[in-house]
């Protein structure tokens, strides 16, 4: 057996490490746009560390937590049609339970990689929180009413990990201003 059909293999019995991975890879990316575009940090100037902290927490946190919700969503919300319906269906829990309590632990998971203490961790999710979860609210509930009335089930994570390239691009920038 190649080492190719070895790892296609693999990626069939662990269908989370795709999308785990696009998600670390582009919370990288996003890291990377912030810190050259936004903060007009020199390509050779970027701080290495900081990016691959953001891009782990995508591959460790964000890809297997939104995998298993967006599963969860499929299998508990069965509204069929019409489709927009259906889309609110999954959009509202989504977006009413489900991101508020992920941007807790996310901003949390983000000031701890910079090394801050419990006491400096609330603050800065406290600092972060109201501007976070009011921007999702600009972007995130129309991206997902194309995503849950538009995209297979299958490609939800990448289509808004796409999305998110532009989001964790803010995402990193606001989590990292002094």
């Amino acid at each position: 057996m190649s080492g190719f059909t070895k790892l296609i293999g693999s990626i069939k019995r662990s269908p989370m490490l795709v999308p785990s991975v696009q998600t670390g890879v582009l919370m990288g990316v996003g890291d990377f746009i912030s810190q050259t575009v936004v903060e007009k940090t020199k390509p050779t100037e970027v701080d290495p560390m900081r990016m691959a902290k953001f891009g782990f927490i995508g591959l460790a946190f964000c890809g297997p937590v939104l995998s298993t919700w967006y599963g969860f969503l499929e299998r508990n919300v069965k509204i069929k049609s019409p489709k927009l319906l259906a889309a609110a269906a999954k959009v509202a829990p989504d977006q009413l339970i489900f991101t508020p309590i992920l941007f807790v632990f996310l901003l949390g998971l983000i000031s701890f990689s910079k090394g801050n203490n419990f006491d400096e961790v609330q603050k800065d999710v406290k600092k972060s929180y109201p501007d976070v979860l009011k921007t999702n609210y600009f972007l995130w509930p129309a991206a997902q009413m194309i995503n849950f009335s538009v995209v297979p089930p299958s490609k939800r994570v990448l289509y808004v990990q796409c999305i998110a390239i532009f989001w964790n691009t803010f995402l990193s920038w606001k989590t990292n201003q002094k």
